[in-house]
């Protein structure tokens, strides 16, 4: 099978170690026509999506339309030169932020478009949404094969750490680890610590996503995480237990961000059945140990 990834420089593309990666040098996805051109040229059988405009919660209130704006026309294009070109099949990445904020927890794929999603990031959200769509619409129209993963959390190598509008887990390394180089008292943790995440290493979402081609071929979305929430206050002890128990503080002045966003994967362990996720502190662990040699070259 002939594989395309897009966003193959992004955080959960280049962790991929197979198929043709291309990124932003080398195809601007909001044109459709490069997009066809580029597809034509390589000819893949299958495409995963990973590419898109992606932030944390601060990027997320920020450029609100900006996001949605980018994100469904990028999506878009990817869809349609992905039909006019004859790839059967596409994998696309979506995040559980696009639930609705009052939809039952945990969360089941049944209710992805039952609400409106939390207000932080409520542009992108409706991107990730208008893309299952999409993606089941075409499969009705055109009989392609052409479906989403609903990730939670995801962390690890190459992630935009040390950006403001950077993600939780990347701007907590980055945070701690700048303290910790330097000396200085604690670092920073936005909130008061009290919500709660899922988390996914970044290589178990590699795997995941070369399995799913052929094992997830139905319409719609799937979930995917660990079952084991964290509150942040949990994940920032992991984090500082890296860096030599470093101490840190809570900022009750900056967003939170929604409390709790589980989701079920009742359905992903019938098609997975005893999938073993990389647990948090190794995940973790993993991460920073890359992430130090990077910043110590």
């Amino acid at each position: 099978m002939r594989l395309l990834i897009t966003g193959g420089n992004g955080f959960i593309g280049s962790n991929f170690d197979v198929g043709v990666k291309i990124s932003r040098k080398d195809c601007d996805l909001m044109n459709l026509d490069e997009v066809i051109k580029v597809f034509s040229d390589i000819k893949p059988d299958a495409i995963i999506h990973t590419a898109g405009k992606i932030g944390g919660v601060y990027g997320n209130i920020k450029e609100k339309g900006r996001y949605c704006y980018e994100n469904v026309v990028i999506n878009a294009n990817v869809l349609e030169a992905a039909r006019i070109v004859g790839v059967k099949r596409v994998l696309s990445l979506s995040s559980s932020c696009a639930y609705p904020v009052d939809a039952p927890i945990p969360y089941k794929e049944i209710d992805f478009h039952n609400g409106m999603p939390h207000e932080a990031h409520y542009g992108y959200a409706y991107a990730k949404r208008v893309l299952d769509i999409m993606s089941r619409t075409y499969c009705e129209q055109y009989g392609v094969i052409y479906n989403c993963l609903v990730l939670c959390n995801v962390y690890g190598p190459n992630d935009h750490f040390g950006k403001e509008s950077g993600h939780l887990v990347p701007s907590l390394i980055h945070k701690a680890y700048v303290s910790w180089k330097n000396k200085t008292d604690a670092f920073c943790v936005w909130g008061d610590g009290t919500p709660m995440r899922q988390f996914i290493y970044v290589k178990d979402v590699v795997d995941i996503c070369k399995k799913a081609l052929l094992k997830f071929t139905t319409p719609g979305i799937l979930n995917v995480g660990d079952e084991k929430e964290y509150t942040v206050k949990q994940l920032a002890k992991i984090i500082s237990s890296n860096f030599d128990n470093i101490p840190f503080y809570f900022d009750v002045n900056m967003p939170n961000g929604q409390f709790r966003k589980p989701m079920s994967i009742e359905l992903f362990k019938q098609l997975f059945s005893n999938y073993k996720f990389t647990s948090l502190q190794e995940g973790i662990k993993q991460t920073i140990e890359i992430y130090k040699k990077e910043m110590e070259k």
